[in-house]
This record gives C-alpha cells, structure tokens and sequence, in this order.
C-alpha cells in the first residue's frame, strides 16, 4: 500500500526537476524556501545580474518568487543603499555651491524623514512600473504575469542600487549614471524572456514601457517630493550651511550662506580680467 504514495511523492520531484515539453517548470528558490531576508541570496543574485545580465533571466525566470517574496528575499535591504548613502553623504560632506561660498548639507531629522519617503517611494515605483509592463503586454502580444513583470523590475535595478553606494560622496553620485545605464541594459535583456514578447514586437512593446513608466514615475515623484521635508540632492533653494570664516559671518539669504570675503574676491578677479578682455 505504501508503493504508490512513494512513486506518487517521487513522480512530483521528477516532474519539479524536469522540463515539460511546452518549457521549463519553475524550481524552488534558492534560498531554501525561506520567506525572509537572506543575505547569501542576494550577495549571489546580485553577482549574477552584475557579471552576467544575459544568462541570469533563464534562472530568474524559473525561481518560483512570489511579489512578497521579491521584495522581503532581494528589494528591501539593496533599494534601502540610494536614499540612505545619498543622506549620509549630504548630511556629513555636503556639497560646495558654486559662486557662493556654501555649502549645502541635509538637516539629520528631515534628511532622515526625507531618505525614508524615497526609499518607501522607490518601493511603490517597482509595484508601478510592473504594472504598466502587464497591462501593455496584450497590445503587443506578450503577455506577463505581474510577478513576472515585477521581477523582471526588481532584478534590472541591481545595477543602480549597488551604485547607490556612491552618494556617500556626492561628487562620486554623478557616477551613479553609468550604473543606471547598466540597468537598463539588464532590463532590455531581460524584457524578451520575461514578458514573452514576440521578437518583432519587442522593441516598441520595450520602448512603450519606458515612455509610460517615466511618466508614471514624474507624476509620482511629484507628491514624494511633496511629502519630503528636505531634498536629497543639492538644491539652490535649500537650507545651505558655512562655518564663520574670520570676522565676517556669512549672509543667510533664501537658504543659501554667503560668504562675503569669496564674493568680494569673485568680483574683484572678474574687474581685473573684463579690461584684458576689452582691449
């Protein structure tokens, strides 16, 4: 009697590990079924999408990964590193404003508050964009799941979240740009596989995805920064702060600090070369 429920148990493993003939049935992840953060996975995901962003979507595509799943096993702790090293960075460095002699640096509370919005808003942002990605896909013939499109997302921004780290040094966070280019390569990549597009729609379904994303995402970055106490990126009309430079303290004008000194000498400098120039 016990016969047929062992081939039973053993044909459900069989039919896990192989591949139908219609394509390849989805694996157990690899975390080990875990729902919660696994540090292990993402070092190794993020390796894998970083080295090779061609052949890691055949091992995502198979990963049996549940939204929740997505975010609480990768999402959470790598989109935490932007918004918090971009805090660190204006709130220890700051920036020099040009021409002015200040330097903009982020309050601790509201650059707090501020890096915890975005970070909960680039959350939404994936759950947005994978949205438009679903609700697309018939006009070109795809047709993604949601966990599909939400994966495809969530592992194409592996790139801009590890050069996230770069805005501890806010010059170096301009670099941040090449990481983000390398993240839409991912996501071009990754688009066919996981969205099931035929070849020759690809392109436009791609193209009518970034379009209506960043249109979503303007619309929504207007109410995170609505909601955000401080800017996380130097602004001329933020708080600007500049320790007292001899006997002349700076002048706080619309947020900005002055140093006088710096501007008189500015001045100076463009008198003494506009008469070379006229002659």
């Amino acid at each position: 009697m016990g016969d047929p429920v062992e081939r039973d148990d053993q044909g459900q493993n069989d039919e896990n590990q192989t591949s139908p003939r219609g394509g390849a049935a989805r694996v157990s992840s690899p975390v080990g079924g875990t729902s919660g953060i696994d540090i292990n996975y993402i070092t190794n995901r993020v390796k894998a999408v970083l080295a090779d962003p061609k052949g890691v979507w055949a091992e995502i595509k198979e990963e049996a990964l549940s939204p929740r799943d997505v975010y609480m096993k990768y999402v959470l702790i790598l989109a935490a590193i932007p918004p918090l090293a971009s805090y660190l960075g204006l709130a220890i460095f700051g920036v020099e404003i040009p021409f002015t002699g200040g330097t903009y640096r982020v309050p601790i509370f509201g650059g707090l508050i501020s890096a915890i919005i975005q970070y909960a808003g680039s959350l939404v942002t994936l759950g947005i964009v994978a949205f438009v990605i679903q609700k697309l896909g018939p006009t070109f013939k795809a047709a993604p799941s949601f966990d599909d499109a939400l994966r495809l997302v969530a592992f194409s921004a592996t790139a801009s979240y590890v050069g996230g780290i770069l805005s501890i040094v806010p010059l170096l966070g301009l670099l941040g740009i090449l990481f983000g280019l390398y993240s839409l390569y991912t996501f071009y990549v990754g688009f066919g596989p996981m969205t099931r597009v035929p070849d020759e729609k690809r392109l436009m379904y791609f193209g009518a995805t970034i379009v209506t994303s960043i249109i979503a995402m303007i619309i929504f970055s207007v109410v995170i920064n609505a909601l955000s106490p401080v800017s996380l990126a130097p602004d001329m009309s933020a708080q600007a702060t500049r320790s007292i430079d001899g006997n002349t303290a700076p002048i706080e004008f619309g947020g900005i600090s002055i140093d006088p000194k710096k501007l008189e000498e500015s001045m100076k400098n463009l008198e003494a070369v506009l008469p070379k120039q006229n002659n």
